[in-house]
């Protein structure tokens, strides 16, 4: 890998797996960052040829991508390896930070991971101006950790109270002011963290930081509610104590608005006509239902494009790749567990054809029918319903 590079290219909307990689790109390769040309692409295999001097990160199944691996591994960490700095002291604790957040769903509040997951989700920035504020971000938590920096719990949550937004407090920003005027609280890789870290740089530029990703958080965690006031319109299916949860709405705060009303199962259906399924890991929704719930969608989707039914596994997580539209996620230790048809990161997927009610109606049945759940009848059957139509 050259250090030569100019072009450093990754998915819309980047994620903190992409920054993260970007960001060890940057500072190992020693890359000046009005120099690097940055390119945003929808399209996961993305032909690059027509580009020189170019690292793809997170797409294009090449070696800085995980998607291509198949293993539990994140971007950061494969680019971490290839540049050798893997086990550097601040750059192994970042790691093991992105992959708790990028393969097992876990973001403790005001953590660079969620935080990182706030900057992704907003509509105002552009993607090149998300890479730089969070390349920026993780500069000041390295500056921290390297400085041996002490925190000031007290002193940050001054600020929060000052740079806030007027109006609402949402609560988990609440919640977390509440946790800072503990002296001796402590979660890695915070707000706390990032703020001290550039204050070491300038003062008035740790205070203008603070205040932008403090903006961005009350943003996003406003959505929150806004996505309660509309669950009443939602359709919602209870059954042998489980609750299927479903809605179309953009939304990016619906899953977590119908989690909190007790959803082990939300289905959400975007206006681009995008679809993304998401598990309660607080309920009790085992992986092999959801499995199969992966592989009855499958099977659907095959039968209502009336394209042949492959004999792969459908219960498999990734992709099918006869099956296109749908990309099956799960950890292997951790709770993470959702089934997409599209995302934020890649807008490139062809929708499904299949209805909301159609999704419900599949998740019912597999709750119905769990743990005696016959595939090969309800293969049987569902060819059959199709043939007949």
């Amino acid at each position: 890998m050259s250090n030569q590079t100019k072009t450093i290219a990754t998915h819309t909307s980047p994620d903190p797996d992409a920054i993260t990689a970007i960001w060890l790109l940057v500072v190992y390769l020693k890359l000046k960052l009005e120099k690097i040309g940055f390119w945003f692409t929808k399209d996961q295999n993305t032909e690059m040829t027509p580009f020189l001097n170019m690292v793809l990160v997170d797409r294009g199944l090449g070696e800085l991508d995980h998607h291509a691996t198949g293993q539990q591994k994140t971007s950061a960490s494969l680019t971490a390896k290839k540049l050798g700095v893997q086990n550097e002291p601040f750059v192994k604790r970042m790691l093991e930070h992105i992959a708790d957040s990028d393969l097992r769903g876990i973001s403790p509040s005001f953590s660079l991971a969620y935080i990182l997951k706030c900057v992704q989700r907003n509509k105002d920035m552009d993607d090149e101006k998300k890479v730089v504020l969070g390349l920026r971000t993780i500069s000041a938590l390295e500056r921290f950790y390297k400085n041996k920096t002490n925190r000031n719990n007290p002193y940050v949550n001054s600020l929060v109270t000052k740079l806030l937004p007027m109006g609402m407090i949402p609560k988990q920003i609440g919640d977390y002011q509440n946790q800072l005027r503990n002296p001796k609280f402590v979660r890695d890789f915070d707000f706390v963290e990032i703020v001290l870290g550039e204050e070491l740089l300038d003062k008035e530029r740790a205070k203008e930081l603070a205040k932008t990703l403090l903006t961005i958080v009350h943003t996003d965690s406003l959505f929150y509610y806004e996505a309660q006031n509309t669950l009443g319109t939602a359709i919602k299916v209870a059954m042998k104590g489980h609750l299927i949860v479903a809605q179309v709405t953009d939304n990016t705060k619906f899953n977590v608005a119908a989690r909190s009303e007790g959803a082990s199962i939300s289905i959400q259906r975007q206006t681009n006509d995008s679809t993304q399924i998401y598990f309660n890991n607080q309920k009790v929704v085992e992986d092999p239902m959801i499995g199969c719930l992966a592989s009855v969608i499958r099977l659907e989707e095959q039968l209502i494009q009336k394209r042949p039914v492959p004999l792969t596994d459908l219960r498999v997580p990734g992709v099918v790749e006869e099956v296109p539209e749908w990309y099956f996620f799960k950890t292997v230790n951790g709770p993470g567990r959702f089934i997409l048809n599209g995302s934020l990161t890649t807008p490139d997927i062809p929708p499904s054809k299949l209805s909301l009610e159609t999704l419900v109606f599949l998740a019912e049945s597999v709750i119905k029918f769990w743990p005696k759940f016959n595939w090969a009848k309800w293969k049987e059957e569902r060819v059959a319903f199709y043939q007949n139509k």
